[in-house]
């Protein structure tokens, strides 16, 4: 495991340099979107990339899973987004990304708010309200995230699930997403793991490492294909520093080559 802590720590400097070649720029939450969410992206693999080799130094060998599912996810979210056909379709999935929280968190305050007058509502009623007025607060502040921009009362946008949103990825990669899911909720493995730990003390861990690894490699793989996408994003938004970001994306690229092990095979860049 020494080599993928070597591997992320590496990842994360290149992310976070990655997104300091835009440093000063003045965004505009509703025209740049497209940009803001590559950007997010790539600082959420850093942060993430800085996460894996510290779990890896303490042997928390199953917590690593659990952030390997946040890479893939960033990915391909990042990926459905830039499907669209024109910048306006682009823009539209980028909102309903954005968007989607907020849905479930609205649908959450309306149930509240149907219970509040009842005798045994779930939240004090001051808490509820509170709740709604955050929500609405929302709303007035980024309207364009709402299926109708013009009305304050309509619903935020939704995107669709995520299966739907790796397309024609899902049948390559879905897999990994199941997999890594599986280390989120108790299953008779990791209860057999974790109590193994607790009771004996000890660290039965050599059955998932190579499935670990191979997990990881990916996950190097999808911090690239990441890169790939905003860096083609950026191309013409911000030119002045295409060189450097290139640069960067081949130091990327060298770990990827490096890591693979025969756990992966590279798919070719889609643009240089």
């Amino acid at each position: 495991m020494q080599k993928f802590i070597k591997y992320f720590d590496s990842s994360s400097t290149i992310c976070l340099d990655f997104g300091k070649t835009t440093k000063g720029i003045q965004f505009d939450e509703e025209t740049q979107a497209i940009e803001i969410f590559a950007l997010t992206s790539i600082n959420m693999c850093a942060q993430h990339s800085m996460s894996i080799p510290t779990l890896l130094k303490e042997n928390f060998l199953t917590d690593c899973f659990i952030i390997s599912r946040n890479i893939i996810e960033v990915f391909f979210n990042l990926n459905w987004a830039i499907k669209g056909k024109t910048r306006e379709e682009v823009l539209e999935r980028v909102f309903q990304l954005e968007a989607n929280p907020y849905n479930n968190f609205d649908k959450e305050i309306k149930l509240m708010g149907k219970n509040i007058d009842s005798n045994k509502p779930n939240l004090s009623k001051h808490a509820i309200i509170e709740h709604i007025e955050l929500i609405n607060g929302e709303k007035k502040k980024f309207p364009f995230l709402l299926v109708d921009k013009n009305n304050f009362h309509s619903d935020f946008k939704s995107a669709p699930s995520f299966a739907e949103r790796m397309g024609d990825l899902r049948l390559k990669y879905y897999h990994l997403y199941r997999f890594t899911s599986m280390f989120t909720h108790p299953s008779p493995k990791l209860k057999e793991f974790f109590m193994h730990r607790i009771v004996n003390y000890n660290k039965p861990t050599d059955a998932i490492v190579e499935p670990l690894k191979q997990i990881l490699s990916y996950c190097l793989l999808f911090v690239k294909m990441s890169l790939e996408i905003t860096k083609h994003i950026l191309f013409n938004f911000n030119p002045e520093h295409n060189l450097a970001r290139q640069e960067l994306y081949n130091k990327m690229v060298a770990i990827v080559l490096e890591s693979s092990e025969g756990y992966l095979s590279i798919p070719p860049s889609t643009n240089t």
